[in-house]
């Protein structure tokens, strides 16, 4: 869709995942934004309710403002594709701020069962992610000028599709040539390639609800456009997160937080049984270490992300910032204002309490975990490795 854009007239940014590597790339910015919220490329969410309230917003949307003036600057018509379409809310925040508010919101849906064909797997991960690229883009538009095209209206009319877009727009006008090449190009590429709308069997019937309602928010644009819909996405988007609860709270298995130390008392454990949510959670964690003692942390006993929001001891009413080091096992980075523990082993991170006598300590945590996870781990541990034995051979040398 994109590059058909581009031979209409449109100035396009369509980058790949591969473009994350350049620091001023527009996925590097939607890494860095997903990273900031606790969010994953492959374990996708919506954003926290008070996202517009982190930290981390402002920073993101100057990122954001920075990098479509250095792309796009002069360029009377341009676009940007992306697939994380639950940053969309941050993109019109920072659209918002950049005195842009002529932004049209195209949201191309493919038919579910193709879409998730070509991703080679049915598992509830696919699953969610087409839910959530989906439900994000119909969510994050409202009250915004958009269209909805299904994959499968382009292949009978990509010409009055384009035509229809391009009459929503103020500057983008293309001509009848333009639209020609446009489709053509676009019947060129969904030639023998016609799109199913058969049921999915063996899919969660929520993917029929969500696409059922993609071909009426199809079918009337002026209603998808005045709101008529939205009660529906917001009830779809809440049975999503219900969905994601359920699935996650089998992704990620009970395990305990354990805090252990040894003071002048001797040795002391506390530990705690959980359920990880897969979201923000908090805990208060009653410590009866003697003031000034070191704390092993180990939140979970698996390789994960342990990402931190908050860390306070609770003191006579006040509260104080828990200071937090990584341990033998552990990598602690800062994205954002969040702090990040990756967790290898047992004793990740340590802990000192405070001097004075405390009540309790309140972490609020997400974990993630998976098989990207302790990928990524296992890229820590070789690289750790091999400066070990790097360092091993000069000293021999």
């Amino acid at each position: 869709m994109a590059v058909a854009l581009e031979h209409a007239g449109v100035t396009i940014r369509n980058e790949t995942l591969g473009d994350a590597a350049a620091e001023d790339s527009g996925k590097a910015i939607e890494r860095l934004a997903l990273d900031a919220f606790g969010l994953a490329r492959y374990k996708i969410s919506f954003l926290p309710p008070d996202w517009v309230d982190w930290p981390c917003t402002p920073t993101l949307c100057r990122s954001i403002l920075r990098w479509l003036d250095a792309e796009f600057n002069g360029s009377p018509s341009w676009g940007y594709q992306t697939d994380s379409s639950v940053l969309l809310p941050l993109y019109r925040k920072a659209l918002t701020e950049g005195g842009v508010d002529s932004a049209v919101f195209w949201i191309c849906v493919r038919h579910p069962l193709t879409a998730l064909s070509d991703r080679g797997t049915l598992d509830d991960r696919v699953v969610g992610l087409w839910l959530y690229e989906t439900l994000g883009a119909l969510s994050g538009t409202k009250k915004a000028k958009r269209r909805l095209t299904l994959y499968e209206d382009m292949v009978r009319e990509p010409k009055s599709e384009m035509q229809a877009l391009a009459e929503m727009t103020h500057l983008w006008r293309p001509s009848a040539s333009d639209l020609n090449e446009a489709s053509s190009f676009l019947l060129e590429e969904f030639r023998g390639n016609q799109q199913s709308i058969a049921p999915m069997t063996n899919a969660p019937p929520m993917v029929d609800h969500v696409y059922d309602l993609c071909r009426k928010a199809a079918a009337n644009q002026r209603g998808f456009n005045e709101g008529m819909y939205d009660q529906e996405i917001d009830r779809l988007c809440n049975e999503l997160k219900v969905y994601e609860a359920m699935i996650r709270a089998v992704e990620l298995p009970e395990r305990r937080m354990v805090l252990s130390w040894r003071d002048a008392n001797g040795t002391g454990t506390l530990q705690e049984d959980y359920f990880p949510t897969g979201s923000w959670e908090t805990k208060q964690l009653k410590v009866d270490a003697m003031p000034g003692s070191f704390l092993l942390f180990d939140p979970y006993q698996i390789p994960c992300h342990f990402w931190i929001r908050k860390a306070v001891w609770h003191i006579s009413g006040r509260e104080q910032k828990a200071i937090i080091q990584a341990g033998a096992n552990g990598l602690i980075s800062s994205k954002n204002g969040l702090m990040c523990l990756t967790c290898f082993g047992p004793g990740p991170a340590v802990i000192q309490v405070p001097t004075t006598k405390v009540d309790d300590l309140e972490i609020e945590f997400k974990i993630e975990a998976g098989d990207v996870i302790s990928y990524e781990v296992l890229e820590i541990l070789r690289s750790r490795l091999t400066k070990r034995k790097s360092s091993t051979i000069r000293g021999r040398s």
